[in-house]
């Protein structure tokens, strides 16, 4: 753009004169031309492009890294299932310890 250090304001009002040109009457006619360039989008559509690649981008790899079927070959994200997979075994499962506190609670109630 001609007019990129000026602000906007500015750079309008220095556009309209230089688009000024006189009509065979002698009267001003204003020309001015549509900036190229210039985006007929509302800001909120940035926002939610924004958010949507934000959002979906590591949604799929998360996907792909933890469900997604490759097949019963080993690849690489074999580490990161089997990693997955003791996490939520151990989320799941009591400890030998927890185990022993549930047996005893048993043992008192069946007295």
């Amino acid at each position: 753009m001609i007019f990129g250090s000026l602000t906007r304001k500015h750079a309008l009002i220095l556009q309209r004169r230089l688009s000024t040109s006189q009509r065979s009457s002698g009267a001003p006619v204003h020309r001015i031309p549509k900036p190229e360039g210039e985006d007929f989008r509302p800001p909120w559509v940035y926002l939610m492009s924004r958010l949507v690649s934000f959002t979906v981008i590591p949604a799929v790899a998360f996907y792909s890294v933890f469900f997604y079927d490759f097949g019963d070959r080993e690849h690489v994200f074999q580490p990161a299932r089997r990693w997955a997979a003791r996490l939520h075994t151990s989320f799941v499962t009591l400890s030998p310890a927890e185990e022993g506190l549930i047996k005893a609670d048993d043992e008192t109630r069946d007295k």
